[in-house]
Order: C-alpha cells, then structure tokens, then sequence
C-alpha cells in the first residue's frame, strides 16, 4: 500500500467520525424535541456545542491518524531497505500457490533472476522437489511442525547448490504468506564431507596401524583401541570402551596421570620404555609415543598413545647379547686352552720319556706317572674350555643316560665328597638319547660340584632320571621350548638355595657368588652351553635356604644304542722313517724331537712355514711323514703341504693344533678327511695317527 493511499484512508476515518458525530446529535436533539418544546435555545447551544467538539474531535483524530500512518509508512520503507540490502537471500511466496511475491537484491544475484523475473516465478521452479514434496514442506511450517529444510535449490544457469532454508508463515493484509531465508551452504557441505572423508581416512589408518593405538579422555577413559590394541594387550574394544585404560596396573595408575599431566603441559613424551599388563596377566615392555589432540579452541580434548611392543625384540637383544658375550668368552677360552695345550703337548711327551727310560726306577718312574696324570686332569679341563666355546669336536652317539650316570658313579661319589648323600632315582624304561658321552658326563662333574659348594655342612644330592613331553603348556609357560619327548635329568640338592635377585645371571659366565679365588664362574655356563650343543633346554627351580634343582631336556630318541669298536691294545707304526715338524712352540718342537729320536725316527724341524717347504726341498728323499702344525706366524699347515705336495704327491702328513679343526674350516686349502690330531699330543694319539696312515689301522 503507498503512503498517498494510507494517507486518504486517514481523512476517510475523520469524515466518517465526523458525520457519525453529527447524525449522532441530530438523533439525540430530535429525542429531546419530542420531550420538551421549550427548550428551543437549548437545543440551539447544545447543537453547536456538539458540531464544535465534535469538529475538534475530528481534528484530533485526523491528526492522530496521519501520525501513525506516518510512522507504519516510515517502518515499512526501513523494512523494506533491510529488506533488499540484506546479505542474506530473503524470499516471500504464497503459501497457497508458492508463487514468489518478492525477493531482495541477495536473492536476486544469487539466483542470477531479476525482481522482475522473480514475479512470473513459482517457488517450485527454485527447488528439484516434486510439488507434493513441496507443498507438504510447506504444510509443515504453516502447522509449526518444521521450519528449515536442506536441500537444492536451482540457479537461472541450470546449477544446482545447497541451502539451508528457515521459513516462517504468516499473514498479510489477509494473504498468507511464507517468508524464507536462505542461506548458501555448499562449501560448508564440501568441508564437512571431506573431514567426514578425513575422519574415516584416519579412523582407517588407525584400525589398519600394526601398532596397538590408543585414544583416552583427560580421565584416561578409552575412546578409541584398535584392532592391533586387541590383538596384543587381548581385551576388546566392547570390553573397554568408556572404561580406565585397563592395560595401566594399579600400581601404576599415578605414573599414568602424571604423564599425561605433563602432556597437558606441552611436553611429548616419545619412545619411553614402559610395562604394562596384557588381559592374560603377562608383562609386556612398550615402546610408548603419546601426544595431544586439540579441539578449534585450543583446548586438549584427548590423549593418543601409540605403543611399538617390544617384549620379544628386547628378549631377542638380551639372547644376542648373551650369545655374543659367550662367544667372546669362548674365543677367550679356546685361545687360553691353545697355549696351554701347547705346554701340554711338551710336558706329557716328556713326562713319557721319563715313564719310558724309567721302568726299573720306581721312584722315578711314579713321579713320571703321577705328572701325567696331573696332565690328563689339565687336558680335561682345557677340554671343558673347548667345550664352552663350541669349538672343541662335538660327537654324539645314541647312549642310555642311565648307563652314563652309572658308569661315572665311582668318578662322580669322588666329586661329591664323604659328607653328602648321594642318591639315584632313574628310571629304567626311558628311551635313549643322541649324547656326547663325555659331555654328559661333564655337565654331571659341574652339576655335582655346584651342589657341594652350596652345601658346606654337608647334605643330599638326588640324581633323578624320567621321561617327559614338552607340549603346548610347557611352552607358554616356560616362553621357550619345542613339542616332542624328552629324557628330564633332574639334580637336587639340600643347599642354602640361590636368591631371586640372581637367578637371571646364575648361567652368566664368570658369575659366581664364591670367594675370590674359589671359583671361576665357568661351571653352570658350561653346562648350558653344553645342554643347547645338544638340542635341549634347561632351567631352575630354588628357594633361598631351601635347596636347588635344576632340569635338563635332553631330546629322546627311538634309535638303539650305538654299539663301541674294541680298542686296539697294541698299536704297531712302521721303524726308522724321517719326519719334518712344522711347529712355531719350541717345546713342543723340543718334546716331539726326544719322542721320535727315542724311537729311531730321522728328525727335521722348522718354526715357520716356508722354513719348512725350504726344509723338505733340500731333504727331500730323507722325509716321509710331515706334522704340521695349522696355525703357523706366516702361512697355514695346509699351505704347507698344498706347496710340497707339487714336489712330491704321495707324501703323508699329520696336521696338529691347539684348535679343533671346526674352528680352521676357514683356511685355505682344509682338508676335512686328513688326518688331524688335537693338542695335546701324546704318544698314543700320535702312533695312533701313524699307524692309520702307513698301515691302514
């Protein structure tokens, strides 16, 4: 309506108060009339009294009304204005036909439509709704039930974008009307799918991570555990959602607030090795990387924890490290037994040659005997040494472990001592296993004596033998192990018992809680060396003051019993041949020359490797056997004979060392079928080796 139009409306109420004030007197005047004919004058007063108020009053009321008007017409054109400089698109449509009855300059660059294309336009041709959908949308916000929808709208230039429309219903002048606000949500749509698309990507690598990850509130409440989570620490995602973190213990439970306190703080905590509990009950060792997650705020809403499990690798690290350590002892101890056999080899063949020229000196004769013997004693040990570092010849044999426990009694009573009871309880139906006899009987002297140091004042050792399976059980239980039978041989004592603190290091090398002096630590290290050279396994089972056990799983077998070959008593070598030895320690050279000039052998020596070739060429047709040490200051023994064997290619040797020939598989030109004897030499071991050589036996 305009303002000129509202303005007539005004002067039209006026008029007709004036003239219904009028006639409103007229008819009262008349009334009066009909009462009483003497109040002419009256009437007279009273009628122009009434036309003068009633004049006033319609000036008044024109005054009254052209104000308001004034003012709805200013409101109406300030509407209007916000109307049309809005930002926000604003359309008006009747809520019967949907035919657009307005639409401000927003809505018009929007839709890329004039006002006065607007005009002819349905609200219908905006939408891609069908028209019941349309009109039933409508229906709702004219009832109150709903007044914003999401959906398309179509631009002039056919492009479809989305909006969020809010709609209010009313009435103007009479018409009903629907006013609509619209606003362009089609980037807020494109962000919030593609962080929906973010959230799943996330969510997809977290679940796909092969590290158990792990999202708490500030609480420590699981919001998020993965499937690696479920896998390695074994609760599902129903059991601990919106539950405490249950892979923190109890006692643990203020270590685990105070990190995240210190994460809250700024601080990033990554790689910190900690421990925590699996559902089963087990220990793992973690590697933990945590952080902080921040909402748009700034605010920290959540805690992620990312955990590498390194329980294995660690177990991994700790066995390399042992096996290294080892193998660094072992190198240590087979150099050791090198130059010790080395002094050996002199002090037995010259020991020999005592026992030899001495025959009818009594006296002499048992001092000769008793310092071979004490070298038999010196050669074992150095044996063991070898032993321990996996480099001396490992020969196993299918035996009866009790048959070996048995035939080492009377050696095995000597170990124990007088003042502890020795006891058997071996079963006589267990299979055999696949042993080198001496090893076993090795591990038994050091199983023996361990036991006799840890009882002082005396006490019981039982020696138990019985057969036993490792199974699925055993496994887990001991986290080591493989499924089959097993010989179990078991070792009990009554001792004072090993503490906990030290059970872990007890197979350690050098570990010993004896005095300085009283022990080398070598002893239950050997045996677990030994026990793994065998394919088996070993552990412990002690109490402080309460004794020790110790088991050892040996793998059974189904095959029989190796039958021994008769030794030869009498060992015949050929007279008067010539000998060349190769040898860089003087006394074992010293010792080999008395042996072989005792016994009418032609005697050449040499201390290196090319003296020796030198030797031979200039010798030649007065050598026939070659001893040659392996390991010489410039070339090897086989280089030796790889060079005379050009000059002559029946020539015979003996190789000789202080080292197994496992360790010299390395050199060039070995020769695994030669013949080889181990240091320390003796007579027997080395007429044994000639004899093979020239006579076949």
């Amino acid at each position: 309506m305009s303002g000129n139009k509202r303005f007539s409306l005004a002067i039209k109420i006026a008029l007709y108060y004036l003239i219904f004030g009028i006639l409103w007197i007229i008819a009262t005047d008349i009334l009066k009339e009909k009462l009483s004919e003497n109040l002419q004058i009256l009437r007279i007063i009273e009628l122009s009294k009434g036309i003068v108020f009633i004049l006033i009053t319609s000036l008044l009321l024109y005054i009254f009304a052209k104000k308001n008007i004034e003012r709805l017409i200013i409101s109406e054109e300030r509407y209007k204005k916000l109307f049309n400089t809005h930002q926000t698109v604003m359309l008006v449509f009747d809520a019967h036909s949907g035919k657009i009855m307005d639409a401000n300059k927003a809505a018009q660059e929007f839709y890329c439509y004039s006002y006065e294309e607007f005009k002819n336009l349905n609200i219908a041709d905006l939408t891609i709704l069908d028209k019941k959908t349309l009109f039933s949308n409508i229906e709702l916000v004219k009832t109150g039930k709903k007044n914003n929808f999401q959906l398309k709208h179509r631009l002039k230039n056919g492009e479809l974008w989305d909006v969020e429309t809010y709609c209010s219903f009313m009435e103007l002048e009479g018409q009903p009307i629907i006013y609509q606000v619209v606003f362009n949500i089609t980037d807020r749509l494109y962000l919030e799918n593609k962080n929906k698309e973010l959230i799943e990507w996330f969510n997809t690598i977290i679940e796909s991570s092969p590290l158990p990850i792990i999202i708490v509130d500030r609480s420590g409440n699981v919001e998020m555990w993965n499937r690696s989570a479920e896998r390695v620490f074994g609760w599902s995602r129903e059991e601990v959602i919106g539950k405490f973190n249950p892979i923190v213990p109890a006692d643990k439970i203020a270590e685990f607030l105070a990190n995240l306190d210190k994460i809250s703080k700024g601080e990033i905590i990554e790689n910190l090795e900690i421990k925590r509990v699996n559902k089963n009950g087990d220990v793992l060792t973690l590697n933990l990387f945590t952080a902080a997650i921040y909402n748009q705020e700034g605010n920290i809403i959540h805690f992620i924890g990312i955990f590498q499990d390194v329980t294995e690798k660690i177990k991994i690290e700790q066995e390399m490290f042992h096996f290294k350590k080892m193998e660094s002892v072992g190198r240590l101890a087979a150099g050791i037994a090198h130059d010790i056999n080395n002094s050996l080899t002199a002090i037995i063949n010259f020991s020999s040659l005592i026992d030899m020229k001495t025959k009818d000196q009594e006296d002499i004769n048992s001092y000769a005997k008793q310092i071979l013997l004490v070298c038999e004693r010196i050669a074992t040990i150095t044996k063991g040494l070898m032993t321990y570092s996996k480099k001396y010849p490992f020969n196993p044999k299918i035996v009866s472990l009790n048959e070996i426990i048995n035939q080492a009694l009377p050696f095995l009573q000597k170990v124990i001592g007088e003042r502890i009871t020795l006891k058997f309880e071996l079963d006589p139906d267990i299979r055999n296993i696949k042993a080198d006899i001496h090893q076993i009987e090795q591990i038994l002297v050091n199983l023996l004596s361990n036991a006799k140091d840890s009882m002082p004042d005396g006490g019981t050792v039982l020696i138990k033998t019985c057969e036993t399976e490792i199974d699925e059980r055993f496994i887990i239980a001991h986290n080591y192990g493989k499924k089959g039978r097993y010989i179990k041989l078991s070792v009990t004592d009554t001792g004072t018992g090993i503490p906990d603190n030290i059970k872990n290091k007890i197979f350690e090398p050098f570990f010993t809680t004896k005095e300085p002096g009283k022990g080398t630590g070598l002893g239950l290290s050997i045996v677990y060396s030994l026990v793994k050279q065998h394919g088996g396994y070993i552990n412990l089972y002690s109490e402080s003051g309460k004794g020790t056990t110790i088991n050892i799983y040996f793998p059974a077998t189904e095959d029989e019993q190796s039958k021994e070959a008769p030794i030869l008593p009498n060992i015949k070598i050929p007279e008067k041949l010539g000998v060349l030895v190769a040898e860089d320690d003087i006394m074992v050279r010293k010792a080999l020359k008395h042996f072989f000039s005792e016994i009418g052998y032609r005697f050449f020596e040499a201390c290196t490797g090319k003296e020796a070739i030198n030797i031979y060429k200039e010798n030649m047709d007065q050598i026939d056997l070659l001893i040659l040490d392996i390991v010489l200051p410039d070339i090897s023994g086989f280089e030796i004979f790889k060079e005379i064997k050009k000059l002559e290619k029946n020539v015979k040797k003996i190789y000789i060392s202080g080292y197994p020939m496992e360790m010299l598989k390395d050199f060039d030109s070995y020769d695994e079928s030669a013949e080889f004897i181990h240091k320390p030499l003796t007579v027997i071991s080395i007429k044994s080796a000639i004899s093979r050589l020239f006579n076949g036996s």
